[in-house]
């Protein structure tokens, strides 16, 4: 992934977040840029296994988000060096991680 290519992903997983703006305020943007990072390297690491899986090879989003999140969840908490998991964190993960996973659907639509 280029530094452009993440710098879009984070302003739209942003953007994505504001519709919950307090929520997004107590998460912050330096949080979110970093539960960001950790998720497209979730993405990328689990890619291959995403573009085989479901019929006609079209992955499930639901067990995508799913598998993902826990795989961030478990990553982030190891990353922070603390079990972090407060409410705003656990939505976050959620938002950040669908927000992600529609983009790289409709990326992979698009190629």
């Amino acid at each position: 992934m280029t530094p452009l290519e993440l710098d879009q992903a984070r302003e739209a997983v942003w953007q994505a977040l504001g519709d919950r703006p307090m929520r997004r305020r107590l998460l912050g943007r330096k949080r979110s840029d970093a539960i960001v990072r950790v998720a497209l390297s979730q993405i990328a690491a689990m890619e291959g296994e995403l573009r085989a899986a479901g019929p006609d090879g079209i992955p499930a989003p639901g067990g995508i988000r799913r598998r993902i999140e826990e795989r961030v969840r478990a990553v982030y908490s190891e990353n922070c060096g603390m079990a972090f998991t407060t409410l705003v964190l656990v939505w976050a993960i959620s938002a950040i991680v669908q927000a992600l996973v529609i983009r790289w659907l409709n990326n992979r639509s698009e190629t």
